[in-house]
């Protein structure tokens, strides 16, 4: 890859735990030409990277040996290597597994600490995870993360072995025996999950805040808008997407002079330097615009939504407005309800290009 296109190339691993293959009959030459080929094929497609914050920062982890009963643990080896093993081997396994449980017994339930790590570079966040964890916890991690683009990376400035989920352990193999490699008690693996989460959020948002503040969209809100609008995790973005599925900063920057320029009033909710809320009524030139909010998940539920909608309508009132109107897609119970709160009623039902239900809603002023 360097020689091709004359760049250094940083290869890491990942969530890999759980990812061995026994059969695999793909090796040497044949994988490196398919792993050479997808780099090649993701770089064709790469487009460039938003500018954003630079951060890099460590959180201890606390974790716990497995408690384990030595006559359950001796027969789960034996089990396996008895199945997939000669006799020979097997015996000899067994014999290596049950000196190091002995050597180990003493740390059954003890705790020990080691580290997680998180480097944001704009809009891609790194996790750094100190161990071999299983791809189920990784996938976990990328899927809630609050950042679009996500990389896993194992064995990151330490080396505590396997990180198994619950059920990695039930199902069983040798990444799930008590030993050197793989000695963590059931529930550390998803702790470790919540931890490094955590730390994502406050990469990405900044110190834990306790409240936060209803301001007017700034014309140079821009990127903290699209960074807002583009973390919000999947099942958001298919409730609230005024424009689209992902929003390009051309995007951003358009309603940000849209509204210096009084064609539609928008307001945010600002924690820190960040937007975790975004609230606007849309063709202000007409008698009854259009409505639409959304607030970052870890905002919900703490009254913001009530206090956006009251500032929306004080406003469209001073401005003489007749109505407001908005549309919702039918399963979002906690919007239909803020929405009859505050005094919108159902007007008609459609069913979207993206396959949703919605209801039609307007309140009168």
């Amino acid at each position: 890859m360097e020689r091709q296109h004359g760049a250094p190339f940083l290869f890491v691993p990942g969530a890999f735990g759980s990812s061995h293959r026994r059969d695999s009959d793909v090796k040497g030459p044949e994988a490196m030409t398919r792993v050479v080929a997808a780099v090649n094929d993701a770089l064709s497609r790469l487009r460039p990277a938003l500018f954003g914050p630079i951060a890099s920062f460590k959180r201890p982890f606390t974790c716990q040996y497995r408690r384990f009963d030595e006559a359950l643990e001796a027969a789960r080896v034996s089990r396996w290597c008895r199945k997939w093993l000669g006799d020979k081997t097997a015996e000899s396994l067994e014999r290596t597994y049950a000196e190091v449980r002995k050597a180990m017994a003493d740390k059954r339930g003890k705790t020990f600490e080691t580290v997680l790590h998180v480097i944001r570079l704009g809009e891609v966040a790194i996790m750094g995870i100190p161990g071999e964890m299983f791809a189920r916890l990784g996938l976990d991690i990328r899927r809630r993360s609050p950042f679009r683009n996500t990389i896993v990376v194992g064995l990151a400035n330490d080396e505590i072995g396997y990180i198994p989920d619950r059920k990695g352990l039930v199902d069983d193999g040798y990444q799930t025996w008590f030993c050197g490699h793989s000695q963590l008690e059931p529930g550390v693996g998803e702790a470790m999950v919540e931890a490094a989460l955590a730390m994502l959020e406050e990469a990405h948002s900044g110190p834990p805040s306790a409240e936060a503040r209803i301001e007017p969209l700034a014309l140079n809100d821009a990127l903290p808008l699209q960074r807002f609008y583009n973390a919000l995790p999947a099942r958001s973005r298919r409730l609230f997407r005024p424009i689209g599925w992902n929003q390009s900063y051309a995007d951003c920057v358009r309603v940000c002079g849209d509204c210096a320029a009084g064609k539609r009033f928008d307001i945010v909710l600002r924690a820190g330097a960040n937007i975790v809320g975004w609230a606007f009524l849309n063709g202000m030139d007409k008698d009854t615009p259009s409505l639409g909010i959304g607030i970052a998940d870890a905002w919900c539920g703490k009254g913001y939504g009530k206090q956006l909608m009251d500032r929306l309508i004080r406003e469209a009132k001073a401005r003489g407005k007749k109505a407001i109107t908005l549309i919702h897609v039918r399963e979002n119970e906690a919007a239909a309800n803020l929405y009859r709160k505050c005094g919108f009623q159902v007007t008609g039902e459609r069913t979207g290009g993206d396959g949703n239900a919605y209801w039609e809603m307007k309140l009168t002023l």
